[in-house]
């Protein structure tokens, strides 16, 4: 930057030198701003870094270079289109700003000025956002030991920057995806995903160790500062454990109806529920998706079937599917369970399929209507 002296002139001819100096600076040159969009509308900002919870702003962040043209810090200014806000000058490289409130979604123009008159020629996009509206979760239950990939479907989740979920005060990384709705399997959609935490860490200031509720609220952020409240809560349940399986043995054909028994398989461990118990088991059940997932020893998926929760036999239910052993006399599977449809219980039972036995022949071929005959059947893969 260049300063001069200013001097005064009163005739046009003679001038009167000053004790006040002008400087000159240079155009600055902007990079990148972050982050790149923010809620359209002034809308209640619900981050903790916000100041008593006041409703302010987008915080966004100018790079570039030549930003301290020298100007006094105090009428540093953005400009969002034709909307000024005060601006801060945070080094030679950066400036930060807050996006206006109440302006209608879609691009707007940013630039800067250092003396709150002339602003830049050069410009950066900033996107302001309609509203996000989430319509479900996907699923919308999982594991209190956390890591369930849940996907938010809505409208207007496209054109953010920072993803964020938070569950109660805790913020997960998220991403922006293109997903096939499984409202409509010939469509395609954008959806947001992101992994559930841990419940433990959620309820520390509750109990430390029980949970109450089962139940985190959600919002969701596209340029991680703002929050929006989803409408949706997420509910966890206990980490369910697998004993046994019966019958532990069947045909390769498939279609035996099995049993699995074992622990907090409806969810629920009746001690951390106390009085809760009944109602928070059937907000459970009601959100559950249960399957029956099959494995091989090299841990190859064979197939996952629907199974449900048969309450009579405090067991899940579910039907062997068909598998092919080629020339094997048998097989054994791992069966594990899910009450999401996503996440699997990390223990397994194991069940045995046989292969059907072949019959070649049957003496005698006949006998007394009031039987006592000894029959024996001839044949292969008796045993």
């Amino acid at each position: 930057p260049a300063t001069v002296q200013l001097a005064v002139s009163f005739n046009g001819r003679h001038y009167e030198p000053t004790t006040f100096a002008f400087t000159f600076y240079h155009e600055p040159g902007l990079t990148a701003l972050s982050p790149m969009s923010g809620p359209a509308l002034e809308m209640q900002c619900i981050s903790f870094s916000c100041p008593r919870g006041r409703s302010v702003g987008t915080l966004v962040t100018v790079t570039g270079t030549r930003l301290d043209g020298g100007g006094v810090p105090s009428l540093y200014r953005c400009r969002f289109n034709a909307t000024v806000v005060p601006a801060t000058l945070i080094s030679a490289s950066a400036i930060r700003c807050h996006a206006p409130g109440s302006v209608a979604a879609g691009e707007a123009t940013l630039r800067l000025s250092s003396n709150a008159q002339d602003f830049s020629h050069e410009s950066l996009r900033f996107s302001f956002e309609p509203a996000i509206l989430v319509s479900r979760i996907e699923p919308a239950l999982g594991p209190a030991s956390g890591g369930t990939n849940i996907t938010l479907f809505g409208s207007h989740l496209v054109g953010g920057s920072h993803y964020q979920c938070r569950f109660g005060s805790y913020v997960s990384p998220a991403e922006s995806v293109l997903v096939v709705d499984p409202a409509d399997n010939a469509s395609s959609t954008r959806a947001v995903t992101c992994s559930t935490p841990a419940w433990a860490p959620l309820d520390a200031d509750r109990d430390g160790h029980r949970m109450e509720l089962h139940r985190a609220s959600m919002a969701l952020s596209l340029n991680g500062q703002q929050f929006t409240l989803v409408g949706h809560y997420f509910a966890y349940y206990h980490d369910a454990e697998l004993a046994s399986i019966s019958p532990n043995v069947g045909p390769v054909a498939g279609g035996l109806e099995v049993r699995l028994y074992g622990s907090r398989l409806d969810g629920g461990d009746r001690e951390s529920y106390d009085h809760l118990w009944v109602s928070q088991l059937e907000d459970i059940r009601a959100r559950s998706t249960y399957r029956c997932r099959l494995s091989n020893a090299a841990s190859a998926i064979i197939a996952t079937v629907a199974a449900t929760w048969r309450a009579s036999d405090a067991a899940v239910v579910c039907r062997t599917p068909p598998v092919d052993i080629g020339a094997q006399r048998e097989l054994n599977a791992s069966v594990a369970v899910s009450l999401n449809g996503l996440d699997f219980t990390a223990t397994s039972v194991l069940f045995t399929y046989v292969a059907s036995p072949t019959l070649d022949g049957l003496l005698p071929l006949s006998g007394p209507s009031l039987g006592g005959v000894v029959v024996t059947l001839t044949g292969s893969g008796f045993v």
